[in-house]
């Protein structure tokens, strides 16, 4: 899973992420955004927003950041988060289509912290 992807892998995931990413961007409008970072060379664009509270009603806790396709919602604004959020980013890349639904079944199996897609990020 740590193997990297070339920049034409990227590019058809970025495509095949988009409706994630307009779901991400969506989410990040009705979070009252704070501000907007793009970073061109990871295929990121960070929205700082004052409450992810939608995620809050389905997991019980104020989650600090979260990724949807190339869109990284951040609560908090700290560069550990945003570098944990950008792993999640490249995972959705290389598994555009099934990422979401791996990431979702792992973490009910195992939980958050024993969720492998978790533990990768922890590794890096």
């Amino acid at each position: 899973m740590s193997q990297s992807i070339n920049m034409f892998e990227r590019r058809i995931g970025l495509v095949l992420n988009s409706p994630r990413s307009l779901l991400g961007f969506l989410y990040g409008l009705l979070s009252l955004p704070k501000n907007f970072k793009v970073d061109k060379a990871r295929l990121v664009v960070a929205i700082g927003v004052r409450k992810l509270w939608l995620i809050k009603i389905f997991i019980g806790r104020d989650p600090r950041g979260l990724t949807l396709g190339n869109i990284v919602l951040l609560a908090q604004t700290s560069d550990d988060i945003y570098k944990h959020e950008t792993v999640h980013v490249n995972q959705f890349l290389k598994m555009p289509l099934i990422f979401p639904i791996i990431y979702l079944v792992e973490s009910a199996k195992k939980g958050y912290h024993n969720n492998q897609y978790e533990v990768e990020v922890r590794r890096r």
